[in-house]
């Protein structure tokens, strides 16, 4: 909302969790800053209670740690680009190549003569 709304006003109240919507009837309480307010939900259909339920409960159990490392993951494998390590092989070999003629160059050179 972009301004709160008044105190004690009763709305229908729709979010998206992680378990999937939840929709109910709430009350808003004094706002805490211009947006951010709490509410209390003065309805919420059974199904919705346990959609909640089971969203605040996974949360507080989550590993916060081995979800880090998957998203570091996710995030590197989308970085990843295969062409960019042919690209560098190529690149070395060349110039191996290159520093292995050019050295050739100079033993044939200084052996002839």
């Amino acid at each position: 909302m972009p301004k709160p709304l008044d105190q004690g006003s009763v709305v229908e109240l729709m979010f998206q969790t992680h378990r999937g919507p939840v929709l109910g009837t709430a009350q808003m309480l004094v706002p805490i800053t211009s947006n951010q307010q709490p509410f209390r939900f003065v309805a919420l259909p059974e199904s919705d209670q346990s959609t909640l339920q089971a969203a605040v409960q996974s949360a507080l159990y989550r590993n916060l740690d081995e979800e880090e490392w998957i998203e570091d993951f996710r995030a590197a494998v989308l970085r990843w680009n295969p062409y960019a390590w042919r690209r560098r092989l190529k690149a070395i070999l060349a110039s191996v190549t290159l520093a292995a003629l050019c050295l050739g160059g100079v033993i044939y050179f200084f052996g002839v003569h």
